[in-house]
């Protein structure tokens, strides 16, 4: 009877510590997962954050723009001929989005041929003077085949614009192309 208990007592152990063992694993590859979870929780909500922080920085330029009576940006056609005389009309492509509240996106594209780096960096430099107003929104710069020194640039400009005017216009935006 003795041996009976003790073989009982050892496989009831036995089968315990294959429950524990069972349950660990178990919990082992959830608390993986979990952690795995918890993590790309956390990323999300340092994203959220990041964004949050565009948002109320974008609010403070969206109130400050409001408080303006009007507001106009440069020509950018004013500029590359002051830069570059013998720039064809051509060179600018602008287009222009309504935007609520009276105001309005003006997108301008400009295309330099024959131009080093510099020149066109310096060109964008210009046209981002508070006094112009634009900001640029992408740069693309290749390499002309057997010009030391020179290439093509093609910078992409946005501005905000009040009152509907295009970019060193007084006509409503009759100016833009």
């Amino acid at each position: 009877m003795m041996n009976a208990r003790a073989m009982l007592a050892a496989v009831l152990s036995g089968l315990l510590f294959v429950f524990s063992l069972g349950f660990a694993i178990s919990t082992a590859v959830r608390l993986r997962t979990i952690s795995a979870r918890i993590e790309r929780k956390r990323q999300e909500t340092a994203a959220m954050r990041r964004l949050a922080s565009r948002v109320e920085e974008w609010k403070a330029a969206v109130a400050s723009a409001e408080a303006e009576a009007r507001w106009t940006g440069a020509s950018l056609d004013a500029l590359l001929r002051e830069m570059f005389p013998a720039a064809s009309s051509d060179s600018i492509r602008q287009n222009v989005r309504k935007l609520p509240n009276g105001w309005s996106l003006h997108e301008a594209e400009a295309s330099l041929r024959g131009v080093s780096f510099e020149v066109a960096t310096d060109f964008a430099r210009r046209a981002e003077a508070p006094e112009r107003g634009w900001r640029v929104a992408g740069l693309s710069y290749v390499a002309e085949y057997g010009a030391v020194g020179a290439g093509n640039a093609v910078i992409r400009f946005e501005a905000l614009e009040r009152c509907g005017t295009s970019p060193g216009s007084t006509t409503g935006g009759a100016d833009v192309h």
